[in-house]
């Protein structure tokens, strides 16, 4: 039986990139934007299948300021208990998307939801903490509660 979105809950969270890099200015202003500071996603989220059926959400934003860039990304592994259980009990590295791929709509937006009330808490404190790791600069503190705009991608 396949796990459904709304009964997955939070079981691990991670913050998985933490780049930040100085802006040392030249002769000719400050230095360009990082390659993977261009490639980062702004609020954006992401879902993936894992593995028996349960779902990696990953969370990210980007920031620059006149002395850095710096990028966040927290990931969050969303599960049943009895696929948790599962999984203690016997080990299975075949990704399993059936959770995600059985999910009606009105379930993802909700699920979405509610990764990003989970998430965003730990992103506003990775963020926080990365960015005022430079002496003389205050780290970026991100509102409270986060703007939600929903896009459907085409």
């Amino acid at each position: 039986m396949t796990a459904k979105l709304r009964e997955m809950e939070l079981h691990h969270v991670d913050p998985v990139r933490l780049l930040f890099q100085s802006r040392h200015p030249g002769l000719s202003g400050y230095s360009a934007e990082p390659e993977w500071f261009t490639n980062a996603r702004n609020g954006g989220i992401v879902l993936a299948p894992w593995l028996r059926g349960s779902v990696l959400a990953t969370m990210e934003a980007k920031f620059v300021k006149d002395a850095y860039f710096v990028v966040v990304s927290v990931m969050g592994l969303y599960m049943t208990d009895e696929q948790a259980s599962a999984q203690a009990q016997e080990f299975s590295n075949e990704v399993d998307g059936s959770t995600l791929d059985e999910a009606p709509d009105e379930d993802r937006q909700e699920f979405l939801l509610k990764v990003v009330d989970d998430l965003f808490p730990f992103l506003r404190a990775e963020l926080y903490a990365l960015s005022g790791r430079m002496q003389g600069v205050t780290g970026v503190m991100l509102q409270p509660r986060p703007l939600i705009e929903a896009t459907s991608p085409d």
